[in-house]
């Protein structure tokens, strides 16, 4: 498992690498044994909110703790939403911080553990929140996230990263939002999500406004969850 350590909202340079052993322990109702060791990372702090198409509400984009992780191929991903200023931009927007990590166990515990790569997810003039990642065992992967800006509403986006790439690509738009968040809501979903699929595919998935017909049908909220599919490799 992966944390994050900005405890008092400051930022930090580290994460927390975690493993549970002597599992079947459990089985005969004992208790497993959690370790866990510190290494240092890119800078990551706490994202802006970001704003939207056609509304003055901005959403709320959380904190900087890690999201959902993954194992695949020896190596533990994780991802989270940051500050960062995009190439080429010159504004502190929301974006995603990633890290592929290879723990070391010694003795039954997690004795060190080391980033083999890790990056940002970050456009120019746009924010993008609530990053989800899934890997393959060769170390290709796609992150998925919500991406809105002043000129865009809401909308269901993700990037790819080849097995010798330094970073993800390009951002492609999965299902481009239909308006703005509904009303003056504010709380935006509060985590994506991203699983393994057949032959080396991943199944992605994050809110996004989507068009009326797919709106709730009491027309209490308009957002939605966008599910889909793409290859990896």
């Amino acid at each position: 498992m992966l944390s994050q350590l900005d405890f008092n909202g400051k930022g930090d340079d580290r994460i927390g690498v975690w493993a549970i052993t002597n599992r079947a322990a459990v089985a005969a109702g004992g208790m497993p044994t959690l370790s866990s060791v510190v290494i240092k990372s890119e800078p990551y702090a706490d994202p802006p909110s970001p704003p939207q198409k056609g509304s003055t509400s901005t959403l709320n984009s959380g904190d900087d703790r890690m999201q959902q992780t993954a194992y695949a191929g020896g190596t533990v991903w994780g991802e989270l939403t940051t500050a960062v200023t995009p190439a080429g931009d010159s504004t502190v927007r929301a974006g995603g911080a990633w890290f592929q990590v290879t723990p070391r166990l010694a003795g039954g515990v997690v004795a060190g553990a080391k980033i083999d790569r890790q990056g940002y997810v970050a456009v120019r003039g746009q924010y993008l929140i609530y990053p989800a990642v899934q890997p393959d065992a060769a170390g290709n992967a796609a992150v998925v996230f919500t991406e809105t800006s002043a000129g865009e509403f809401p909308s269901a986006a993700y990037a790819k990263l080849g097995s010798r790439a330094s970073n993800f690509g390009p951002v492609f738009m999965a299902a481009p939002g239909s308006g703005p968040y509904f009303k003056k809501s504010t709380r935006w979903g509060d985590y994506s999500f991203a699983v393994p699929g057949a032959s080396d595919t991943a199944w992605l998935a994050t809110e996004y406004i989507p068009p009326r017909s797919s709106q709730t049908t009491d027309g209490q909220q308009n957002w939605g969850t966008r599910v889909f599919q793409v290859p990896l490799g």
